[in-house]
């Protein structure tokens, strides 16, 4: 039977070689204990060191120096310990030295709120520019002056005049109307827009609200021109004679009665055209003229409101 005696003599050697060290380490020791608690402590420290530390000696000191390390702090113990593989942490806020957090009033620790704005500082929301058309509207003189140029009374006068008010406000409600045009918005020589004055409103409210409802009385213009056009494309189709009634001179004054809420309640036709086929045409027209979100002026007093429409043609 063969035995490897090569794998003997591997252990051997080197436990022959860490016992002549071990023998060296205690023969030149101070104190049976200092390798081992030096060892420990090293061991400790590696532990958590990112990079190791290189030993380049090791230098072996005594129990007292020793003992002073235990007492980092204390009295007769070692100032300080130089750990240069651990940063510093920094001190507590609990340490009570004058200008330290800890030194900080109750008050001064609560969060910090916004001062409050006085009005004076207040930013302001900038004014809505007003288009020159809205600044020639707002200019004119106040109804009373005028004759009355926003309200009409079919009983008084049978034709609704012209005035610089009503002028101003179609130049704005048509100037973006980009449908091309057609025999009967080109041949109309004017359209008219008139209310019925509301009943038991005096007269500076009235003049207040003609400014406050500028909107609506574009958005009136603006309804009633997109019809006309619209309406004429419609009915020269079924009514092909409808295209030479535009040749000649005509004026048609139409009123219609709505509710509360701007929905159409009657239509009625104050004067009309001797060709049934522009009289056909106006009806039609006045019939899808409804208006949303009236001022609530006109029905103040009253569940309904009233509007004259004018056409003329040449």
């Amino acid at each position: 039977m063969i035995r490897n005696k090569d794998s003997k003599q591997k252990f051997i050697l080197p436990l022959v070689v860490a016992l002549i060290v071990h023998a060296a380490i205690l023969a030149v020791a101070q104190s049976p204990l200092n390798d081992f608690e030096l060892l420990s402590h090293l061991s400790e420290m590696t532990k958590n060191l990112k990079q190791p530390i290189k030993l380049e000696n090791i230098k072996f000191i005594g129990r007292d120096e020793v003992e002073k390390f235990r007492k980092v702090g204390i009295v007769d113990g070692k100032k300080d310990l130089q750990r240069p593989d651990i940063v510093p942490k920094q001190k507590s806020l609990t340490t009570g030295q004058k200008g330290s957090p800890a030194a900080l009033s109750l008050e001064k620790l609560a969060p910090m709120l916004p001062k409050p704005t006085l009005a004076k500082e207040a930013v302001k929301a900038p004014a809505k520019k007003m288009t020159n058309t809205e600044k020639n509207f707002l200019n004119i003189k106040p109804t009373a002056e005028r004759g009355g140029n926003f309200y009409f009374n079919y009983k008084d006068n049978r034709v609704i005049p012209r005035s610089q008010e009503q002028e101003v406000l179609k130049t704005e409600a048509t100037k973006n109307f980009t449908v091309p045009q057609n025999k009967a918005t080109e041949n109309i020589s004017n359209f008219e827009i008139r209310y019925e004055r509301p009943e038991g409103v005096s007269e500076d409210e009235l003049n207040s609200d003609e400014k406050a409802y500028y909107s609506f009385y574009v958005r009136s213009y603006q309804n009633y021109y997109s019809k006309i056009y619209a309406n004429y494309e419609k009915i020269v189709i079924e009514r092909p004679a409808l295209a030479n009634a535009f040749d000649k001179k005509h004026l048609l004054i139409g009123k219609i009665d709505y509710d509360t809420s701007g929905n159409i309640v009657t239509v009625r036709i104050l004067k009309s055209s001797d060709n049934d086929d522009l009289h056909y045409f106006f009806e039609e027209t006045l019939k899808q003229l409804n208006q949303l979100n009236p001022p609530k002026i006109f029905t103040k007093n009253r569940k309904e409101f009233s509007i004259y429409y004018q056409l003329q043609i040449n």
